[in-house]
């Protein structure tokens, strides 16, 4: 009898632990808690992070965007502790020219990032310079790494139209492809009258990072940039071009500056899409092509993107989120943003798929007049806004979604006008991450 009662005061216990320990893992907070902020200048759409084991590393473009009539002392990359937000070091800030950075990519144990000084540069995270090289115009997006046997060779490309593959143990060219409008710096140039020509310089004939995937199924990551009304795709191995396509727009229909391709690949079957809008309808249409560049088919969207950010099968709208795969428009209540940025990556949150979505209720690019920003954590099957947080300034940056303190929870990591950056606690296990 006392072995019964003892069984069943155990197996009670079980349950009540079983059943607290399921509450607390599905309980949701409905609020972000700020865990720190650091100073280190500002982000921008492109910049993204790089995490170590204590550390992360960011690239900043300091106090203002446009370093040709200053000497910003406060761009560069910057080493910060994970747990405090205090910045360790910084990297990259050289004496004289434009230091400011964007995207940062992590190769073993350096990272390796380029700059507005015409430069790609190579630390190890202690803040030791492996190497630098210069290069043919501003590096404005991560650079891209490529690896076949054994070997890791790091991919970038400049504003003035040069595509350049480089050892990343020593810098060393592997392959070049030069753009049919490059008017830019080749090696063996005269490297100070083109630093002085750069200054009036404005193409942006490469400005976002490239979509990776093997297209000539050769086991190497092809590259595919999209390049003023131009999309080119090029072999990872070699720099040669497989192929290229001229957009052809018709009357009253324009693309956004900011023209993310998209990449969506299922039994091998690769299609490639971007989005074109019409200044007179105020409606938009992907367009989708085939992995040779041969279009496939056009989708009237009947909704006016703005923003066109587009990611797997959703379209991240001012006024809402487009599901292309349902043919279906969900509002979300961010009417009165006049821009947004969408995490890129997905997480289950309030138990289902959901992106962190940053909105601007006013936005003035020369003079950042607002007052706030605002997160809010969107459910991609429910279309419901589960949590809205304001933040301390407008922004431009994509907000990072990652375990930054190490302390197993999700935060969100998010870089203001005001030059600070902000690393909020989700509240939900990192476990619950979908894509990295």
């Amino acid at each position: 009898m006392k072995s019964l009662k003892l069984f069943i005061i155990v197996f009670t216990s079980l349950i009540v632990l079983m059943s607290s320990q399921k509450s607390v893992k599905t309980k949701t907070p409905n609020t972000l808690k700020l865990i720190w902020s650091t100073n280190i200048g500002n982000l921008s759409y492109r910049s993204n992070i790089v995490l170590s084991e204590n550390a992360l590393f960011i690239g900043s473009n300091g106090s203002h965007f446009n370093d040709v009539n200053a000497l910003d002392e406060t761009s560069g990359v910057y080493k910060i502790n994970r747990k405090t937000g205090s910045v360790i070091s910084r990297m990259g800030n050289e004496l004289f020219g434009d230091m400011d950075v964007n995207g940062v990519l992590k190769v073993g144990n350096t990272i390796i990032f380029g700059n507005d000084n015409e430069e790609l540069l190579c630390y190890d995270f202690e803040g030791n310079k492996k190497w630098r090289i210069p290069v043919s115009g501003d590096i404005e997006h991560v650079p891209t790494l490529i690896s076949f046997k054994q070997n890791n060779i790091v991919v970038f490309a400049t504003e003035s139209g040069e595509v350049r593959a480089v050892n990343s143990e020593n810098g060393n060219t592997i392959w070049n492809y030069y753009h049919e409008k490059f008017d830019g710096w080749k090696i063996g140039d005269h490297r100070n009258v083109f630093k002085v020509k750069m200054h009036f310089y404005s193409n942006q004939l490469f400005f976002d990072k490239p979509l990776i995937e093997d297209i000539n199924d050769d086991g190497i990551s092809d590259l595919i940039y999209y390049g003023e009304y131009q999309i080119i795709c090029l072999n990872g191995l070699n720099g040669k071009k497989i192929w290229s396509k001229q957009i052809q727009l018709q009357d009253k229909e324009y693309l956004e500056r900011r023209f993310p391709l998209n990449i969506s690949s299922s039994n091998n079957n690769i299609q490639i899409h971007y989005i074109s809008s019409n200044f007179e309808t105020k409606k938009s249409k992907l367009i989708s092509l085939n992995r040779y560049g041969k279009n496939l088919k056009e989708e009237d969207l009947n909704i006016n993107c703005l923003s066109n950010n587009y990611i797997s099968n959703y379209i991240f709208d001012q006024k809402g989120i487009y599901n292309t795969s349902k043919g279906k428009f969900y509002p979300v209540n961010v009417s009165k943003s006049y821009t947004f940025s969408t995490s890129q990556n997905f997480f289950i949150y309030n138990n289902e798929p959901c992106v962190a979505i940053i909105e601007n209720s006013s936005f003035d690019y020369e003079k950042h007049l607002n007052y706030n920003a605002q997160i809010k954590i969107v459910g991609l099957e429910s279309l419901k806004t589960h949590l809205v947080k304001n933040i301390e300034h407008d922004t431009e940056s994509v907000p990072q979604i990652a375990d930054i303190n190490q302390d197993g929870n999700l935060d969100v990591l998010v870089g203001c006008y005001n030059h600070k950056i902000y690393c909020y606690d989700l509240g939900i296990p990192a476990s619950n991450l979908l894509n990295n």
